[in-house]
């Protein structure tokens, strides 16, 4: 290829890699840094002065270029014979990709350090890119060790590699790696087996400078300034030894204190070339740290200040005054000073997106290394450089209530293209927009943001990754849509796409309308004057209803406190009554058990079964006054409600047998259930007891339990039955079936009332149905009850301790008699309950709570 000077009229001649196969006229399209493209021989090249002719990839597939065409925004589009466009992004070159030919140090020292291959040492299989570490000096040597080695030293200008001296307690089978440094005066310091060293020129020898065992963690990497060294752990923090004393000085996270280290786990350290107080430093999993060394503190920094990830595993100081980060999520950019951020992923020509530990070099001409899973980057930060271009945003597609628009002759667009659109007028009920857009921009779109706004409605720029605005219900009004999008540096662009919109006001909004509703207004006004005149001829007529009304509400409130007083005295005269009839019911439950065999054994019997049932009764009016005051509550517990039931009917058996009644109890759940067992006991016995109570000898009693929505259990009986037109207010208190003088079964009337409370108050439904006919022959009654409890799916029993108080109270006095405090102010029951207990227990009886 010849290159013709226009200014000096001289001729430049380069060589051509091979000759052509096609006899045509190249076409050459350049770039805006000035580099030519052309085809040549099935190949495409790329030209500049100072880098002469370089062979680019073929796009696969294509076997002739017949068009090239560079946008503005640096992306390179190429036509073929008959395999489509490509295109190729011309600023991921700003990166160079080397996959690994054999591993990180073979392939850095050969390819990139200029040694010869011939040179390399015979690493031993304890090698590994994971223990790579080197330190560069001021002559521009490069002393490193792959941790259970030797150590090497490169001229990096001469690229001559030599044996250097190992220091003694180096151990060849050690897991440990060796650090290296250099201080400020030239020095070489390693840490080898928990040992610091610094090398002697003269000796040619490491002198051991400080034993570091009582650290119990590796020493990973550390930097040297003029006063001390600093050490990064691999899982204790940060350590700082004085460079004349050698004291050693602990740094580490502080749970709660946001200036302490955010990790003890660290990873990579570095100094900052242009402020000596600082140290930066790469933690695993928890971002990085700014360190002041002068007073101890960090500024972290993780992925909610943009970090891509919190696993750093290199911190590269760079001559311009940034931090390059390699990440398990790409490469980023930190800027020292304003603490900005820029990341890097493989759409910027990275050879992968995870970076390994330990795989860098920076040389001293600023030129950076990082080894990766798939292979090397390396990039001189000076070339990589903010895109610039400010792209164009268009509309491409419109949707209205959720129907895509498309340009058609009856189309809100017309026959034109979306991206010719400027005014959009709309209906009021046409309020629903999702409008897409894209930016003019064809390389890394997966970096380029969006924002937009509705002036007239939003207050500021919404942000979006992904191209579209979307508005719900806009109200009628005039609109304006910007949309604005960003490059691939997340730079603003400076062009703007601006969409009028327009929502028609409804018919019922219009100025026409408002107008008729200004003549409804004025007939409204005169319609309230005629009303405001009749209501004045009423006003004395309301005035007297209303007098009447209240003198009605008066009444009622008065017949209501008349109620609640009579509630309140049948409830206080019935809890009265329990205190007498415990004394009745204690004593003879005594005088049983002492004269059981003898002859007054029956009449104590008829006392105790109507004691019982005398209690039963004030329990059931105590249960109903708790409903009515809604003092009732629900106490849950687990239990086999099949069981249980059984045990209450088995109290039934003596009283079926005196009657000649047959009791029969189908059980048909062996579940675990939550229930409360109180309320079940009182529901249960109420209905038995009933049937028993209306069923003549020689009947029968049936009692089934099964599962249903919870449990149903159903009480049978072919008892005497209820008339149909008193099954309505069985349920009322204190109505009976049979409420005449002459009745035969005694009874209060309270049972089914207290038994339909109870139902009710379980959230359950029950249901009563009889039948009475003589004629037949065919009569009794059955009550179905419905109760959700809850199934219990994995039952596991569980007991509640009991605690015997008595044996406590005995074992806490060492022997000596209990004393015992009584609050009673009954003195009849407080000396009922002194007479229960043992004769050689001491008391003390106070009358009321303060007493006691």
């Amino acid at each position: 290829m010849t290159l013709l000077n226009p200014n000096t009229e001289k001729f430049q001649s380069f060589p051509l890699s091979q000759p052509s196969y096609f006899t045509h006229i190249p076409k050459f399209v350049s770039d805006a840094q000035g580099n030519t493209y052309f085809y040549h021989s099935n190949a495409l090249f790329r030209f500049s002065e100072t880098a002469g002719i370089q062979k680019i990839p073929q796009f696969i597939g294509s076997s002739r270029y017949l068009s090239f065409y560079i946008d503005r925004s640096n992306v390179f589009w190429v036509g073929t014979n008959g395999h489509g466009v490509h295109k190729f992004d011309l600023t991921a070159n700003q990166f160079e990709r080397y996959p690994y030919r054999a591993n990180f140090h073979t392939d850095l020292f050969a390819e990139h350090l200029g040694v010869q291959v011939s040179h390399l040492p015979g690493f031993n299989n304890f090698d590994h890119a994971y223990y790579f570490r080197q330190t560069i000096d001021h002559q521009n040597h490069m002393l490193f060790n792959i941790g259970k080695g030797e150590f090497y030293q490169i001229d990096l200008q001469t690229k001559q590699l030599t044996k250097f001296p190992t220091p003694p307690r180096l151990d060849a089978t050690s897991s440990k790696p060796a650090p290296l440094a250099t201080d400020t005066h030239g020095g070489k310091w390693t840490v080898s087996e928990s040992v610091l060293y610094r090398y002697n020129e003269q000796l040619r020898n490491w002198i051991p400078k400080l034993n570091l065992s009582m650290i119990s963690s590796n020493i990973m990497e550390f930097v040297i300034d003029k006063q001390a060294l600093w050490l990064a752990t691999e899982m204790s923090g940060l350590l700082r030894v004085d460079g004349n004393t050698l004291a050693i000085h602990h740094y580490i996270s502080q749970p709660g204190d946001t200036t302490s280290l955010s990790s003890n786990v660290l990873n990579c350290l570095s100094t900052d070339p242009l402020n000596p107080t600082i140290l930066w430093i790469g933690t695993f999993g928890s971002g990085l740290c700014r360190f002041d060394k002068r007073t101890g503190k960090c500024h972290r920094f993780t992925t909610k200040d943009g970090l891509p990830n919190n696993v750093i595993y290199s911190v590269v100081p760079d001559r311009l005054g940034s931090l390059w980060l390699g990440t398990n999520k790409g490469l980023c950019r930190f800027n020292r000073q304003t603490f900005t951020i820029k990341n890097y992923t493989t759409e910027d020509g990275l050879m992968a997106n995870e970076f390994n530990r330990y795989h860098i070099l920076h040389l001293p001409n600023d030129r950076i290394f990082l080894g990766g899973i798939e292979g090397i980057t390396a990039f001189n930060p000076a070339l990589v450089k903010n895109d610039t271009f400010q792209p164009v945003v268009e509309l491409t597609g419109l949707q209205i209530n959720n129907k895509e628009i498309k340009p058609s002759a009856t189309s809100l667009l017309g026959e034109l293209p979306i991206h010719t659109l400027k005014e959009l007028t709309l209906a009021h009920d046409q309020n629903y927009l999702n409008v897409e857009f894209a930016a003019l921009q064809f390389n890394k779109e997966k970096k380029i943001k969006y924002r937009y706004r509705m002036i007239g409605l939003d207050k500021g720029w919404i942000v979006v990754n992904s191209p579209m605005a979307i508005y719900t219900d806009l109200k009628p009004g005039d609109y304006t849509l910007v949309i604005n999008a960003s490059n691939s540096s997340g730079i603003w662009s400076k062009y703007r796409r601006r969409l009028k919109i327009i929502i028609q006001p409804p018919f019922w909004a219009t100025w026409w309308a408002y107008g008729l509703y200004g003549v409804l207004i004025v007939a409204l006004i005169y319609g309230l004057l005629r009303a405001y005149t009749n209501r004045l001829r009423l006003k004395q007529f309301v005035i007297l209803k209303q007098n009447e009304v209240e003198l009605t509400i008066k009444e009622a409130q008065q017949l209501k406190d008349i109620n609640e007083m009579k509630t309140r005295f049948f409830t206080n005269i019935t809890h009265e009554f329990k205190t007498p009839l415990t004394l009745i019911m204690a004593p003879t439950n005594y005088l049983i058990n002492e004269l059981g065999q003898t002859k007054y054994a029956r009449q104590l019997a008829s006392i105790e079964q109507n004691s019982n049932q005398l209690l039963r009764l004030i329990n059931q009016l105590l249960d109903l006054s708790k409903i009515e005051a809604k003092a009732m509550r629900v106490y849950e517990s687990q239990g086999n409600p099949g069981i249980f039931i059984g045990q209450i009917l088995d109290s039934f058996i003596e009283l079926a047998n005196q009657k000649d009644i047959q009791l029969i109890y189908q059980n048909q759940t062996t579940n675990d259930y939550v229930f409360d067992a109180s309320l079940l006991e009182r529901i249960i016995y109420n209905l038995v007891s009933n049937a028993l109570k209306f069923t003549k000898e020689h009947g029968i009693v049936t009692v089934q339990l099964y599962a249903s929505d919870g449990i149903t259990v159903v009480v049978a009986d072919n008892g005497v039955g209820i008339p149909p037109e008193k099954l309505a207010s069985v349920f009322e208190r204190f109505v009976q079936a049979d409420a005449s003088s002459t009745r035969q079964h005694e009874g209060t009337g309270i049972g089914l009332a207290l038994v339909k409370e109870l139902v009710d108050l379980q959230h359950g439904h029950i249901r009563i149905d009889s039948e009475v006919d003589p004629i037949k022959g065919q009569q009794g009654t059955t009550v179905t009850l419905q109760l959700p409890y809850r199934l219990v799916e994995s039952a596991e029993p569980t007991s509640l301790p009991v605690m015997d108080i008595m044996a406590n109270m005995t074992a806490s006095q060492s022997g000596s008699a209990p004393i015992i405090l009584l609050v009673e102010d009954n003195p009849e029951m407080a000396t009922l309950i002194i007479d229960c207990l043992p004769a050689h227990y001491q008391f003390i009886w106070a009358k009321n709570g303060v007493e006691g």
